[in-house]
């Protein structure tokens, strides 16, 4: 099945379920955001197609992985 929401409902679901469960602090957080949206989606008043539930598991490990390389880049900072 085809995505259905749109890029900005993606990005806003991603930013939503991010913002509530904060970083994943895992190497491959793939299936903690897996896990996070499917139980996110458990509650949805409609069901999640596969593709949408894809893009925003994708879309909330980039916030993670753009959060932790902003961190990493500080902690380097710091032991310079």
């Amino acid at each position: 099945m085809a995505r259905v929401m749109r890029d900005a409902t993606v990005a806003a679901t991603a930013e939503k379920i991010f913002a509530a469960c904060g970083p994943s602090w895992l190497g491959d957080s793939y299936n903690h955001w897996s896990a996070a949206v499917k139980a996110w989606a458990v509650g949805a008043t409609r069901s999640l197609p596969d593709d949408d539930r894809r893009a925003i598991v994708y879309k909330t490990q980039e916030l993670d992985d753009a959060l932790m390389a902003a961190r990493r880049a500080l902690e380097e900072e710091d032991d310079e």
